[in-house]
């Protein structure tokens, strides 16, 4: 009986050095680190510790929670929100030490579009590795933002975030949100709804509402920065009954508390056809919280990142700016505000 009890003890033995040499590189070897899964229902789910699926891989490289084999790499990522297998593409940035906080930036597509068409587009990623901030660009379902409803992508946001911040080392403080045509009303629905966790956002080629508008209730004052066309949504050219760019932007400052009408200054420019042009800035401060709302104005632009290029699935080319580098005036502006 004891010498059948002491053989039991040995193989469990063996079987545990065995499991401890080579058990964790068996499930290293489909390219996939082991993270707590979990659904999100709700956004209180969605900011506890520990929720969230986090999985991907970047040219068949391992995934791990330190980064540190990504640094300067964009890995292809799921979330599991709801039931759904959510995507989106997180860079970590340069030098990445998981030592240090750093900010993070979420940038949303238009339209029809995806995570990997809004990358390549705002070239966040060069931006990102020069100023040491991560850059998330997750994808819609087919393509069309959620604003409302259960399981609407800005609890969808909420969960991303939380999933980024616990597998890397994220500054709460200094999370952003950015996006183009669709994805800027996107962004804008996420700073009426969490300026409690956004410290700042910009959009480009797009306008609110008059139901958006009165939907609209931030609890705090955020840093925005805007961009439009004279030829784009809500310009003379846009016969849809929206805000104008210029309303858009008033309405922010009177959210915020902005004092008095905005500082205005021009700068020259070059569109994509070749053409030169005068661009206007307008700067609307004395806010609450001392943040700032910005509108750019490129003139005889249309429905364009400004500095970007065509994403993947876009054969309709726009006329944009060239001299104006969106990403990197985004960056500029909303870095120095803290939430």
């Amino acid at each position: 009986m004891y010498k059948w009890l002491i053989g039991i003890a040995i193989v469990a033995l063996v079987a545990v050095a065995f499991w401890r040499l080579h058990g964790f590189q068996l499930l290293r070897d489909g390219g996939r680190d082991v993270v707590p899964s979990a659904d999100f229902g709700s956004l209180e789910e969605a900011t506890s510790p520990g929720d969230g699926t986090l999985s991907g891989s970047e040219s068949g490289s391992i995934f791990t929670p330190s980064g540190s084999a990504q640094a300067g790499k964009s890995i292809t990522l799921t979330l599991t929100f709801i039931g759904a297998e959510r995507t989106y593409i997180l860079h970590v940035p340069t030098g990445y030490d998981n030592s240090k906080r750093y900010p993070l930036m979420i940038s949303y597509h238009g339209e029809g579009g995806s995570g990997a068409g809004q990358e390549q587009k705002t070239g966040f990623n060069t931006v990102a590795d020069e100023n040491g901030f991560f850059a998330a660009y997750p994808s819609a379902v087919k393509g069309d933002w959620q604003l409302t409803g259960s399981g609407s992508d800005i609890q969808f946001s909420k969960a991303l975030i939380a999933a980024i911040e616990n597998s890397y080392s994220i500054d709460p403080s200094r999370i952003y949100v950015s996006g183009f045509s669709a994805g800027g009303g996107m962004a804008m629905a996420v700073a009426c709804a969490a300026t409690d966790t956004i410290a700042g956002m910009a959009y480009a080629s797009n306008t609110l509402g008059a139901r958006k508008v009165e939907q609209c209730h931030p609890s705090q004052p955020i840093a925005v920065v805007g961009f439009s066309g004279t030829k784009d949504v809500g310009s003379e050219a846009d016969t849809r009954n929206n805000y104008s760019y210029q309303q858009t932007a008033e309405f922010w400052a009177t959210q915020n508390g902005c004092s008095g009408t905005p500082a205005v200054s021009h700068f020259p420019d070059t569109l994509t056809t070749g053409v030169k042009v005068t661009d206007t800035k307008q700067v609307w401060s004395g806010c609450k919280g001392g943040v700032t709302v910005t509108l750019y104005t490129v003139e005889g632009g249309g429905h364009a990142w400004p500095g970007g290029v065509a994403s993947r699935n876009e054969t309709d080319i726009k006329v944009g700016s060239t001299g104006l580098d969106a990403s990197t005036v985004i960056w500029d502006t909303l870095s120095v505000y803290k939430r």
